[in-house]
């Protein structure tokens, strides 16, 4: 393990820690991103499909 030292540079290491702090707060919001667009491409997908006639889309709010 490196010792600190002026020359391994404080900065390097105060920078890496404020990357670390910002990307743990903001995993939630990334998170949630990330399923978005998850959403997002599915909703896609299905309705080309839909619209190539490759599959039919039943409105699921009314199964009967």
């Amino acid at each position: 393990m490196k010792r600190l030292s002026p020359e391994n540079g404080y900065i390097a290491l105060m920078s890496s820690i404020i990357i670390a702090l910002v990307l743990i707060t903001m995993s939630y919001a990334i998170a949630g991103f990330l399923i978005d667009v998850m959403y997002l491409s599915i909703y896609l997908v299905v309705h080309v499909f839909d619209a190539q006639k490759l599959a039919t889309v039943h409105d699921m709010s009314n199964p009967l």
